[in-house]
């Protein structure tokens, strides 16, 4: 607090009347940070340089970089760090420039479908139940979030073929909804997905031998092409578990797929095609159950009927 006190007494009465005399403007600092200009929250993509008066009247600018501490300091204060997230800057500005998509997929699908919620063009209970679910969602009501938490929210393991991730069936179709006429149902709906011509032409020009050693320097995108034979795995599809309101057909919950994915990742340049179909879905209201058979290559379904009718 002294050194304070002593350090603002010497900066009005001694610079600041030397820096009048030679016809500078200055501003009075609030605090003994002199000449250093700070933004708490930096954007990254944008170029902050302030400039200084000269004493000849001219201004000269001062290149000021993001930093790690998330001010804008001057070339004297930057340190390793800083350079390297500098580094990741410009390399980020790069990938964007030449169309690469600046996430991989599993981030940009769980994003998307942390906040999906069906809708309906022709059934108002669906659009209505949805509604419900996701307002008990913000709430973080029990059942709600069992529905939530039994669909796949981020698939894992694309790469090395795990095309089919369940979630918890169990938990969705037993989840008991306190709402009149509110019940659960279980659907497995498939995606494929493959990157903009301009994003990565190879993809569509050439196939991928599908057996080690890999080469891990390529482009991800290599080893997500179709395959150059029919008993390798096919890693540019993946099913994945998704647990919604019963009073929603498969056709809605289709549509509302195809339109909240396609807008995520069309922003990373990526096609994305959801299907679904009746036969995909489940409920415990319903006489039959699907059942998924997977062997290396192949995932066919098939339903049978079943006695179970309450």
């Amino acid at each position: 607090m002294i050194l304070t006190v002593i350090y603002c007494c010497v900066y009005a009465t001694v610079i600041v009347p030397a820096f009048v005399a030679n016809g500078l403007e200055v501003d009075l600092p609030s605090s003994p940070t002199v000449g250093l200009k700070s933004d708490p929250r930096p954007e990254l993509d944008q170029q902050l340089v302030p400039e200084i008066k000269q004493q000849n009247g001219q201004s000269r600018s001062i290149a000021v970089f993001p930093t790690s501490s998330e001010k804008a300091v001057g070339p004297e204060n930057i340190t390793q760090d800083d350079l390297d997230l500098r580094q990741t800057f410009d390399l980020t500005n790069e990938q964007r420039q030449a169309g690469q998509p600046s996430q991989w997929l599993s981030k940009i699908f769980s994003d998307a479908m942390w906040n999906f919620v069906p809708h309906s063009k022709s059934k108002s209970k669906c659009n209505l139940q949805a509604r419900l679910y996701q307002q008990h969602l913000s709430n973080n009501t029990h059942w709600a979030i069992r529905m939530l938490d039994a669909s796949l929210i981020v698939p894992s393991g694309i790469i090395a073929g795990a095309g089919q991730q369940f979630g918890h069936p169990d938990q969705c179709i037993h989840t008991r909804v306190p709402l009149p006429d509110f019940r659960t149902k279980y659907c497995l709906p498939s995606a494929q997905f493959s990157p903009y011509k301009d994003l990565y032409t190879d993809f569509y020009n050439k196939r991928t031998q599908d057996w080690p050693p890999y080469d891990m320097k390529k482009n991800v995108w290599d080893f997500l092409r179709p395959r150059d034979q029919l008993i390798r795995f096919t890693r540019h599809s993946f099913s994945w578990g998704l647990c919604i309101p019963e009073s929603c057909s498969a056709e809605d919950i289709q549509t509302s797929l195809n339109d909240t994915l396609s807008r995520a990742f069309a922003k990373h340049q990526i096609h994305i095609q959801v299907n679904l179909t009746e036969l995909q879905c489940y409920s415990v209201s319903e006489e039959k159950m699907c059942l998924v058979c997977t062997d290396s290559s192949i995932l066919s379904g098939y339903c049978s009927s079943l006695s179970t009718k309450k």
